[in-house]
């Protein structure tokens, strides 16, 4: 263990002790009373007296970790107002739900997957939001075709949603002209309300894969709260779980030091441990930054890439390991490779990037259902995928499964990618169509798909090598598609197949696609 994980284990468990020592003095409190009603002084109502040790007993079992997962959790969800009125919060009052959720929340997702490569131009529509001084234009001419790619699509959606007023994209000079529009709900969503919408999706999202099926997460967003001592605030996201209460906080601005201390108060008042409680901040912050942050905002201090990671560790009481960038990862000389100890290992790193790949990784037993049943149906009667997908869906819906769409097409993309799939042609559609192979079972489909995220985790250039991740870190990576005790195999059947070939003890991927496939 390096100092710093250390350090962070002592504070840990210094902040455990502290709580500890305070509910003891409450306690002390609560029996000298009794005694001192005993001996003639005022008595002390019992009931009354049962009920504050039954809340300290609650604060207590919220802030502290549990060492080992209960028999059979709770699924009724925690109503977050209710949970902060027990710590004397007063809910005042709540922002009125936009009338524009669905375009808010599709500009939101596209922004957050993609914030690195379209940030260019996120800050410069921000700045013209600020001043009509500020440049109308955005040059891309050093930029990759990736990020010129993710922001001409951006440009194109806020255009068409009436988000800008002008867009145009000049392929010879590769400079991008926009003019926003003059409208609050703009200005709001640009200055952080995409932010917010952003973390509460991809929250509730990786929620739902980690909690029973039955378990219906409650939110409470942009409540204005009066704490304990009469000041008023604004909670960003409060998210109910059955047995847990997160609070996440969003800030798109560098001014977060301002707010920091203040949200200090806020996590004292609410007796929230820091692996429940995020700050999410786009500026990129070193290790040690991160950690002073977090001290004084006693919450865990994070950028969106590492939301997932959060999120999971906080439901699951397992330790978040921070993302290590290339923005905030320490200088290394060319010649020399990075150590493992530096390596993006944690789960959110390897999301981020299916996602920049195309993927969207699914839990192992979701994937699993939803192979076989595409199978079972396509054995019935073979039709066109995207009307597979959709059969599938209804039938979901018909059963009540929280599968959704979006989860489906996930699946039918890497079935397709791992070249499972066949373009033939088909009456209702003269210009071909992609059918799912019917000579492939279900458990033959599992595994291309496997050996689909694997290529695309060692083509992930933020991993200098497979073989310089440890044990654990590669059986929690590939837990999205794979069976650690069948990494072996796996490489050697890539290698068969042409798809990486070994360079001593290592692997690399070949090529730039999976499978060649066919143009529609």
């Amino acid at each position: 263990m390096n100092h710093e994980s250390t350090n962070e284990v002592l504070r840990d468990l210094l902040l455990r002790l502290e709580r500890v020592q305070r509910e003891v003095g409450e306690v002390q409190s609560i029996l000298i009373r009794l005694l001192g009603g005993e001996q003639g002084q005022p008595p002390v109502s019992l009931d009354s007296t049962v009920e504050e040790m039954e809340e300290v007993g609650e604060l207590e079992e919220e802030s502290a970790v549990s060492s080992s997962e209960p028999t059979e959790r709770p699924t009724v969800c925690i109503n977050p107002a209710t949970w902060l009125a027990q710590r004397r919060v007063t809910v005042l009052r709540q922002s009125p739900p936009s009338e524009l959720n669905e375009v808010l929340d599709k500009l939101a997702t596209f922004l957050g997957e993609r914030f690195q490569n379209i940030r260019p131009f996120y800050e410069a529509v921000k700045r013209r939001i600020g001043g009509q001084s500020h440049s109308r234009a955005v040059r891309l001419a050093q930029s990759p075709p990736r990020v010129i790619s993710d922001v001409c699509q951006f440009g194109t959606l806020l255009y068409e949603h009436g988000f800008l007023s002008r867009y145009h994209y000049d392929r010879n000079t590769r400079t991008l002209f926009f003019v926003p529009q003059d409208d609050g709900r703009v200005t709001n969503f640009f200055t952080g309300d995409w932010l917010e919408r952003y973390v509460l999706l991809t929250a509730l999202e990786r929620a739902k894969t980690l909690l029973p099926q039955e378990v219906e997460p409650i939110v409470l967003t942009k409540a204005v709260v009066a704490l304990p001592d009469g000041q008023e605030t604004e909670l960003d996201i409060l998210l109910g779980l059955p047995d847990r209460v997160l609070w996440l906080e969003c800030k798109t601005s560098e001014d977060w030091q301002e707010h920091a201390t203040k949200f200090g108060r806020i996590a004292k008042c609410l007796n929230l441990p820091t692996h429940r409680a995020a700050l999410v901040l786009l500026e990129s912050l070193g290790p040690t930054q991160k950690q002073a942050a977090a001290t004084l905002a006693r919450m865990t201090v994070i950028n969106p890439e590492e939301l997932e990671g959060f999120i999971e560790a906080a439901l699951t009481d397992t330790v978040f390991r921070p993302v290590v960038s290339a923005i905030n990862a320490p200088p290394v000389s060319p010649p020399t490779p990075a150590p493992a100890a530096v390596l993006p290992t944690v789960t959110s790193a390897y999301v981020t990037w299916l996602k920049k790949m195309g993927l969207r990784p699914l839990d192992p037993a979701t994937r699993r259902q939803i192979v076989q049943d595409l199978v079972r149906l396509n054995a019935a009667e073979s039709l066109p995928l995207p009307e597979l997908s959709r059969q599938l869906q209804t039938y979901y819906q018909a059963c009540g499964s929280r599968i959704s769409k979006n989860q489906i097409n996930d699946v039918t993309n890497a079935l397709r990618r791992a070249g499972l799939c066949e373009w033939r042609s088909h009456p209702d559609y003269p210009n071909g169509m992609w059918f799912l192979r019917s000579d492939v079972g279900a458990e033959e489909m599992l595994k291309q798909c496997s050996l689909l995220y694997l290529w695309t985790l060692m083509k992930n250039p933020a991993w200098a090598t497979l073989r310089q991740l440890d044990a654990g870190a590669v059986a929690d990576l590939l837990r999205w598609g794979l069976e650690s005790d069948r990494l072996e195999p796996l490489l050697d059947e890539m290698t068969a197949q042409g798809k990486c070939v070994q360079q001593g003890d290592d692997w690399v991927a070949v090529g730039n696609s999976f499978v060649p496939l066919p143009a529609p």
